[in-house]
């Protein structure tokens, strides 16, 4: 059923604006972020057959749809579905979907970024989705964007792919919240402790990143990471486990490939020893850094209904306490996490068959992306950065210029001055020039595809990508108007 929204995208006729975009994006059944480019619009739209629910069902819960007794009304089943239904019945699995104005969408927003962060605001996640919150692996990048087109300045698509570059090795956890932490820890005396929060500072300071600029062999601010590396898992757990108990921490912590938990505490660079590239999609991020910022004070939007940092089950502890023990325990993972050896953190079997030069250093291998071999060739370990799905720049074609209007041509031949002319059937052209590196860049992208547009679907960018116009980065769509 699909494929009748891919139909519209590749008819021109249908792609002239984005409501035409969003209308043939709406037919399109699985979820997924479609983005649209025309000369002067850009546009979105979150696609999939969502079922209608019934309106007493509470989402944050299990819910059974039907009572214990067979004959029992299924009072909390989607609307429209049938659970008799199979595959070769009149129903086939069809329920009500919600109506195409509910799903996430936007036209003209100063810039859009899709990088697995929430579609919208009060757009709730899938029933299984625990992650998002208030930090979202498309900040970095939104952090690089919005001030470069602050106050209506422009930002080139060389400028663009510098935004996704340096977002791309970025640690999520450095970026976000650790900046609360250290602000809980405050001013420290323990020699150890003191030299940790040093190194976590500059390390801070200069982006939180996980690369080695300088071709080294090893991380700037390798130290630093180390110590993040060590102290997340022994801080997340001080700061959630003796509120929550140690089963239900245990519930919902995912540590580890076999654990059992309903969300991953980290999404490090190497997860699970898989050497994807991908990192920072989901994650106790968000949860650790809202309540760090309501003990600080401060008042988040959605904040929890109690603290957890530092504070007791029964939740009876003043909030001056609360902050020193939350003080005290981060002060104490820290410390620990200070000590742990860097060839145990970073053990790793890929690592240890390996030989490719540039990466002896077994943190640097650690992040390090692998490739999955093709047949009989093999490709070396890359450096790490944040993969996204798509990383691509596409540049529009610049629009053709007008011919001379008759009267000016004309004129132009009766004072004898040359005049261009087009033998027939030849096309408009403009005349040659040689603008600078940025001009081009600039007039490409900003002159868009005349009346028409493109819609960015994952085979038009599959094709893209195959012709050879692929650059680093994560999926982002900038607003541009025509100069005058």
């Amino acid at each position: 059923d699909s494929a009748l929204g891919f139909v519209d995208f590749n008819d021109p006729e249908k792609m002239r604006t984005p409501a035409a975009f969003m209308e043939a994006a709406s037919k399109i059944g699985f979820t997924f972020n479609w983005f649209y480019v025309n000369r002067d619009d850009i546009a979105y739209f979150n696609s999939g057959n969502n079922p209608v629910r019934q309106g007493a069902t509470d989402q944050d819960f299990p819910v059974r749809a039907c009572g214990n007794d067979g004959d029992a009304e299924c009072e909390f089943e989607w609307r429209g579905w049938d659970p008799d239904s199979t595959g070769s019945s009149p129903n086939k699995f069809v329920s009500e979907y919600t109506a195409p104005g509910t799903h996430p969408q936007v036209v003209n927003q100063a810039f859009l970024t899709s990088w697995n962060n929430k579609q919208a605001r009060d757009y709730r996640a899938a029933d299984d989705n625990f992650a998002y919150g208030s930090v979202h692996r498309s900040e970095p990048l939104d952090d690089r964007i919005a001030p470069a087109i602050a106050g209506g300045e422009r930002m080139t698509l060389v400028e663009l792919v510098d935004a996704m570059e340096d977002a791309g090795t970025v640690d999520l956890r450095g970026a976000k919240v650790l900046p609360f932490a250290l602000e809980v820890l405050g001013d420290e005396s323990d020699p150890a402790v003191v030299d940790a929060i040093a190194k976590l500072r500059a390390w801070l300071a200069d982006g939180a990143h996980r690369r080695d600029k300088d071709r080294s062999g090893q991380y700037e601010h390798s130290e630093a990471i180390k110590i993040m590396d060590a102290w997340w898992p022994k801080w997340i757990r001080a700061q959630f486990e003796p509120v929550l108990g140690a089963q239900l921490y245990e519930a919902l912590a995912l540590e580890g490939e076999d654990d059992e938990g309903l969300l991953d505490l980290d999404d490090e660079p190497n997860a699970n020893g898989t050497h994807v590239g991908s990192a920072y999609i989901a994650g106790w991020y968000g949860h650790a850094e809202k309540d760090l910022r309501a003990i600080l004070g401060q008042s988040p939007a959605g904040a929890y209904s109690r603290p957890y940092c530092g504070s007791n089950p029964e939740n009876t502890l003043p909030a001056a306490q609360v902050r020193a023990a939350c003080e005290e325990l981060l002060r104490a993972t820290l410390r620990d996490a200070a000590d742990d050896p860097a060839a145990t953190l970073y053990q790793d079997e890929v690592c240890a068959e390996d030989d490719t030069p540039g990466f002896e250093d077994p943190q640097l291998c650690f992040d390090a992306i692998a490739h999955t071999p093709a047949g009989a060739i093999t490709q070396p370990l890359i450096h790490w950065i944040n993969r996204p799905t798509f990383q691509q720049v596409v540049e529009l074609p610049a629009v053709a210029a007008q011919a001379q209007p008759v009267a000016e041509q004309r004129g132009r031949e009766e004072r004898g001055e040359p005049v261009r002319r087009r033998s027939p059937g030849q096309p408009r052209r403009q005349p040659e020039r040689r603008p600078s590196p940025r001009q081009a860049v600039r007039e490409v992208d900003e002159s868009g595809a005349g009346d028409g547009g493109l819609p960015f679907t994952g085979l038009a960018l599959a094709g893209i990508a195959l012709t050879g116009l692929v650059l680093v980065g994560a999926g982002a769509a900038l607003r541009r108007k025509p100069r005058d």
